[in-house]
């Protein structure tokens, strides 16, 4: 089974003082004099190194579809990303970033089908595990799109991407980063194991809290959007587990229910390397404080 780990991938690629007495009787002496020179070395320190600077551009211009953004990649190993410009919106892209290999040996894709020899092709992500990377042969890029210049930064959909110089590209979303830098991805994404975290504005990929069961194994609870309210989701998840939930418990296959206090429960978060079947479709629930999944801890 699939378990998501933080990996790097290789894919392109004293000082003395004499003092001397005019009398067997000790005399105080005049303190030497401080010089300015002598001030700053005592209190000198290490200057800490400066933040880069970035200039953030603005989103629009990378709109080249009413559902997508997108730019052209400037390093030898990144060929460009695309966003969703609403991730709710039917038939529109996911989020994906176009990588190219070049290394002697085959870089395997911690997603992807056999097939197509499991080469790490593309960027993905998932609010559960983070980036990840797949393989595919599709390309996105039937399009004209600009480029992300060296020192720009910019926010799509919840995705901020930093071109730091030719060679480097940073994403970043909620608790997941990913560095494509010199022919190599550094993915720095959640700890599997992260402890629950009882807070009412919770990022992205945020453990809410565990639903124990006695039936099987406990399952997770993730926070699916920022400034997630785990404290409530919590007692929407418990009542929704729980052998009697509030009004009834869910009937149909979808595991439709509503909470008294509006949020609403069902099938709807499709774990990455998951055949796509309404089965492995895991509870989703969401309300006006945020959105979360339930989902079993070995998925993390």
């Amino acid at each position: 089974m699939f378990r998501h780990v933080t990996r790097t991938v290789a894919i392109f690629t004293s000082l003395g003082l004499a003092l001397t007495a005019c009398s067997g009787e000790p005399q105080d002496l005049p303190e030497p004099p401080v010089s300015a020179s002598d001030s700053v070395a005592e209190n000198a320190s290490p200057a800490p190194d400066a933040e880069p600077s970035y200039t953030d551009v603005s989103a629009d211009r990378f709109e080249v579809d009413p559902l997508a953004y997108a730019f052209f990649g400037a390093a030898s190993s990144e060929r460009g990303c695309v966003v969703p410009t609403r991730e709710d919106a039917q038939n529109g892209p996911a989020f994906g970033c176009k990588i190219e290999l070049d290394v002697p040996e085959t870089a395997l894709a911690d997603l992807g089908y056999p097939a197509e020899g499991n080469v790490a092709t593309a960027v993905r992500y998932d609010p559960v595990i983070g980036f990840y990377t797949f393989s595919s042969k599709t390309d996105p890029f039937a399009m004209d799109a600009p480029q992300l210049n060296p020192g720009e930064r910019v926010t799509l959909t919840d995705f901020t991407f930093t071109r730091v110089d030719d060679e480097t590209l940073i994403v970043e979303r909620g608790l997941s980063k990913i560095t494509i830098k010199d022919g190599e991805i550094v993915q720095e994404n959640p700890d599997p194991n992260r402890e629950d975290a009882a807070v009412t504005s919770a990022a992205e990929g945020t453990r809410c809290g565990t639903v124990t069961s006695t039936e099987g194994p406990d399952r997770a609870v993730i926070a699916l959007k920022k400034d997630t309210d785990c404290v409530a989701a919590m007692e929407v998840v418990n009542d929704y587990t729980s052998p009697n939930p509030t009004g009834g418990a869910a009937t149909s296959t979808s595991l439709d229910w509503t909470a008294p206090n509006g949020w609403e429960c069902a099938r709807g978060h499709h774990p990455p390397g998951q055949p796509w079947n309404n089965i492995n479709t895991r509870p989703v629930c969401k309300g006006d404080a945020g959105s979360v999944v339930i989902i079993e801890e070995d998925l993390l």
